[in-house]
């Protein structure tokens, strides 16, 4: 029994050595980073110009002429960038968040007929708000 626990020791203090140069290797590069420019970090510029009424309602609809894989993740982070504002893969919504996919920054005719901009973020990124009928 005594051998087996020196050779478990001998084997943890083994593959924590192997794990040392890897493990001091992420936590000098983690402290290299400028908080704040990370991907996440990044978004949360982009959405800062954003107007208080959506954390105000609490709830918007997010639309993206993005492909499926960027529509995803571009939709992910926006829900943490406008956190605790949910974000809804939606256009039936009254404060929608529009990310145009080319560069011509026309609405669709849908959105065109019936929102009005109510903020411009530049980069094909704007808040529509739904027309009064």
């Amino acid at each position: 029994m005594a051998k087996k626990s020196v050779f478990l020791n001998i084997a943890l203090v083994l593959c924590s050595l192997i794990a040392l140069p890897e493990l001091v290797y992420n936590i000098r590069s983690s402290f290299k980073q400028t908080p704040g420019n990370d991907e996440a970090g990044l978004f949360e510029k982009k959405y800062s110009c954003f107007p208080d009424e959506i954390r105000k309602t609490g709830f918007a609809g997010y639309v993206s002429g993005s492909t499926r894989a960027d529509l995803t993740r571009e939709y992910y982070l926006a829900q943490y960038a406008l956190a605790p504002a949910v974000v809804v893969n939606s256009r039936n919504y009254d404060l929608v968040i529009y990310k145009f996919n080319d560069s011509t920054g026309a609405l669709a005719p849908y959105f065109a007929k019936r929102y009005g901009i109510l903020a411009d973020c530049g980069g094909g990124l704007v808040v529509l708000k739904k027309k009064k009928c």
